[in-house]
């Protein structure tokens, strides 16, 4: 999910944490034209697997995205099948910023 950080009358920490609780499978990446330091205070103690601030050029997102999601997505829905899917990993390493102290 690309999400953006502060979003007009949307709780985008509500928005993550839901998504995240319904496809704990998919990345979510943030976007805003704040830094990440106050946007990643602002998103304390919800998963997030980076950031990238704005603006941004789309070759540049476009190569995040390619390295943050994995080459098949699962159709999400219903219930889990008795042969779950192997957990899922990303292509490539993504050279970007991870933001793994924040999660």
């Amino acid at each position: 999910m690309l999400l953006d950080a502060t979003i007009p009358g949307l709780e985008g920490r509500e928005v993550a944490r839901q998504f995240r609780a319904s496809r704990p499978d998919l990345p979510v990446l943030l976007t805003s034209g704040y830094g990440e330091c106050e946007v990643m205070r602002s998103y304390a103690g919800v998963a997030v697997d980076g950031f990238m601030q704005k603006p941004f050029e789309l070759g540049h997102l476009g190569d995040v995205l390619r390295n943050l999601l994995p080459e098949e997505i699962p159709a999400s829905g219903g219930s889990r099948s008795a042969n779950p899917a192997p957990a899922l990993q990303p292509k490539r390493t993504w050279t970007g910023k991870i933001v793994q102290s924040w999660v």
